[in-house]
């Protein structure tokens, strides 16, 4: 049987002798056997979707390349910054579950199905319609928080400095461990990756949250 070809422009991720590990534009990573391929070439395609702009006005047209001609370089579009949380995790806080305490929420699992997956801007910017779309609130009777969870990655064991914004008066947990209170945060971590909560109040909800960081990276998976 003939062998079938496709071309491939999706970026790669990594490769050993058996297969490639592509990422398509949704984020879904595809694993290609090496026999599979015919040819192989760096091309210059691009990921957008055709006719993605076709129903744009003339303005959103020019913000568009606009925000690509400033994507990458150093300033507020720079998606190279790892010190900026960019991915985080949400769930609701109703009554019947934190009248027995926080700590079901502050330290399980941000895997389990519990967490719903989203993302901040390319700024670090994460707008407040996206977290309660993303915690679905509407669905739950006795909403009294939103929580919001990143993780940040330490090289080495030391002081480490954190800068939240638009939450002035949110509880943080680090590891489970209530934090004092205050935009600016300081805490003595360990080499590894530490799990930052965010306990956002409903009724208090500024227009965006942004969590950064001069001390660690923060983690994009």
């Amino acid at each position: 049987m003939a062998k079938r070809y496709a071309r491939l422009t999706t970026p790669l991720v990594r490769e050993n002798g058996e297969q490639l590990t592509l990422r398509d534009a949704t984020g879904k990573e595809i694993n290609v056997a090496k026999n599979n391929i015919n040819d192989r070439r760096i091309g210059t395609l691009s990921l957008m979707p055709a006719g993605l702009i076709d129903n744009l006005t003339p303005q959103e047209r020019i913000d568009l390349f606009r925000f690509l001609c400033e994507l990458g370089k150093p300033g507020p579009f720079d998606a190279t910054r790892a010190n900026v949380a960019r991915v985080w995790r949400v769930r609701p806080g109703i009554h019947t579950l934190e009248q027995f305490g926080e700590a079901s929420f502050v330290t399980s699992d941000l895997n389990s199905n519990d967490w719903t997956p989203i993302f901040a801007n390319v700024d670090g910017r994460l707008p407040v319609d996206r977290i309660l779309e993303g915690a679905a609130p509407g669905k739950y009777l006795g909403l009294v928080g939103l929580y919001a969870a990143t993780q940040l990655q330490v090289s080495r064991r030391g002081s480490v400095n954190l800068k939240l914004s638009g939450a002035p008066d949110a509880a943080i947990w680090i590891d489970g461990k209530l934090q004092k209170p205050g935009l600016d945060l300081s805490a003595d971590l360990a080499s590894g990756v530490h799990t930052v909560v965010v306990r956002l109040d409903p009724k208090k909800l500024s227009d965006a949250l942004r969590l950064e960081s001069s001390d660690g990276n923060f983690m994009t998976g």
